[in-house]
């Protein structure tokens, strides 16, 4: 009975490992992705939260992958600004900073143009 306990808690270990393993491994742990700031992409929300600005910009990952991702801020961003976002793929977007343009990486800029 105790060795069949040990093995179940060993099997339930090594399928956590197992699977943390396969959520960094597949990306799943969250991603950078690089924008440019389009003030027409913008509208305004009615939140509780302080957040009345919600964005939805296309973004561009390390490998110059595009996907579109939203995220909400409390104000107005500058146009043109260079933003690198941190989203995980259940909370979405969970930061955002501005970054200057030497900073993006070389796939990412080119498809932004810059």
């Amino acid at each position: 009975m105790e060795s069949a306990r040990l093995l179940i808690i060993i099997l339930i270990v090594a399928l956590i490992i197992l699977i943390i393993g396969a959520a960094i491994g597949f990306g799943w742990a969250g991603r950078d992705w690089y924008t440019q700031v389009d003030n027409s992409c913008v509208r305004r929300t009615a939140s509780d939260d302080g957040m009345d600005y919600e964005y939805s910009l296309v973004c561009y990952d390390q490998n110059g992958e595009s996907r579109e991702l939203s995220f909400k801020t409390e104000r107005l961003l500058r146009e043109g600004a260079y933003l690198m976002l941190s989203a995980q793929p259940i909370r979405g977007v969970t930061a955002w900073q501005e970054v200057l343009p030497e900073e993006i990486p070389a796939a990412a800029a080119e498809k932004l143009g810059v």
